[in-house]
Parts: C-alpha cells; structure tokens; sequence
C-alpha cells in the first residue's frame, strides 16, 4: 500500500511519527512523509499516487481540502474527554471528514472516547511499542501484532513504557 503521512516528521524529543513510519515500511507499506504544516498545493502532487493519508492532528483548513481527495485514516494519539482543545478539534474534524462521500477511518488511543461516542466510524487503536528499540521486527517477525507502543524519552509519565522496552529487550 503507498500511503501518504502527514505528520510532525522530525521531532527529537519524541519521535512516535518516526516509529509509525519504520513499522509501515518494515511491514511493506511505501510511505511519503510530508510535515502537517505543509500548504495543500505542496501536498497536493502526491495525493494520486497514495492509497491513503494517514494523520494525526493536521491544521483543519488542509484537512478541509485533503479529505474530499483521498481517503483519510486519522489516528488521534491524545486523550479526548477532559481537554477542552482535544474535544472542540475532534469534533470539528469528524465534521468535516463525515461530510463528503470518501470513506474514512477514525482510529483513537482513548478508548473511554470512542465507547462514549457511539460512533461507529470511531475504533479504538491502543498504541504499540516502538520495535526499533527492542529488535523484535525481523524477516521472521513481520506478521507482529504490535510494533509501536510510542516513544519513552520525552514524558516522565512514559516511564512504564521504557520498563516493558527494557524487559523485552
């Protein structure tokens, strides 16, 4: 599948973008990775070459224009219910996506969220654990179930997320 990845490519801190990335291309996937703050005419030549766009929070104007292209897979990382910006942006992006005929897929890693939405275009995708930093991914290993749980150098919270990375390695 070629797939389209708008995201924040780059970040040093925590690079969960460069995680999803390497798990799809180790998986087969051939991925194009543009930055989420790119202009749609930038992203504009790609789209007819990509099966999907896969993004996470992109400026709502560029998901206006991309969502009536392509089809669109969304994974929302963050929390929903309890963030005031989280819940106001969910909702203004469902709006848009649910509004044109493409058949979109809305995957969230609140789980409490999409229970409470009763929508179901809304699926639940706990995060994985990152497999580059464990090895687990080999030829032998492609069918992994589970190849990104998200970065643990950035957030103190994450801690328990660098236990199981240090236990499986």
């Amino acid at each position: 599948m070629n797939i389209l990845y708008l995201a924040r490519h780059g970040q040093n801190n925590n690079d969960d973008e460069g995680a999803i990335s390497w798990s799809l291309r180790s998986l087969g996937h051939k991925v194009t990775e543009i930055h989420e703050n790119s202009s749609f005419d930038e992203i504009a030549p790609y789209l007819g070459s990509n099966d999907i766009c896969l993004l996470h929070k992109p400026p709502l104007k560029l998901l206006r224009h991309l969502s009536s292209e392509i089809r669109c897979v969304f994974w929302f990382f963050d929390r929903v219910e309890g963030f005031a910006t989280n819940e106001s942006y969910t909702r203004s992006f469902t709006d848009i996506m649910q509004s044109n005929s493409n058949k979109h897929i809305f995957f969230f890693t609140d789980g409490d969220f999409v229970k409470s939405s009763k929508n179901d275009s809304f699926i639940h995708l706990p995060q994985g654990f990152d497999s580059r930093e464990i090895k687990l991914v080999t030829e032998e290993a492609k069918s992994s179930d589970v190849l990104f749980l998200g970065s643990w150098r950035s957030l103190p919270g994450y801690r328990i997320r660098r236990e199981y990375l240090v236990y499986l390695s």
